[in-house]
Parts: C-alpha cells; sequence; structure tokens
C-alpha cells in the first residue's frame, strides 16, 4: 500500500484546520531514525517491520501491516504536539 496515499485524507483534514506536520518515510531501517529526527513523525521501514518515530524519539517497532493504522494513529492522537 502507498503510504502517501493513505495519509492523503488525514493531510487534507489537518490543512483545512491549519495544522501542518512534516512526515518522514525512510526506507531503511539503519539510518531512517537519524535522517527522520527533524520530522515531527515518521516510519523506518524495515524488512517486514517500521519503527515509528516522533519527535526524533523512536518509539516502537510494529509490523508491516500496521505501519499505516499505527502511524494515522500517532498522529491523529498529535504525541508530539
Amino acid at each position: 500500500e502507498n503510504i502517501e496515499r493513505a495519509l492523503q485524507p488525514l493531510s487534507e483534514k489537518l490543512a483545512a484546520e491549519g495544522r501542518f506536520i512534516k512526515v518522514a518515510v525512510m526506507g531503511c531501517a539503519v539510518n531512517g531514525p537519524g535522517e527522520a529526527r527533524e520530522a515531527d513523525f515518521g516510519v523506518a521501514c524495515g524488512k517486514g517491520e517500521g519503527l515509528l518515530i516522533a519527535g526524533g524519539k523512536q518509539l516502537k517497532k510494529v509490523p508491516e501491516e500496521e505501519i499505516i493504522p499505527q502511524l494515522l494513529e500517532l498522529i491523529q492522537g498529535g504525541q508530539n504536539g
């Protein structure tokens, strides 16, 4: 599934509310956390899993099928502000 497409409805909703955030989607679990630290939220993807990131902090690893639902929940919950 395309992460950008999955996040589009939320992106439009947040923009309508005047809330703009940066979401980093990284394809490398090794370098991704460091590269995503400037984003509000992010995910560093590895083989079969993703590492969720908020405010530059590594939160938890989730299975591949849970990346999008967990990322959406994280963003909607505004755990980074």
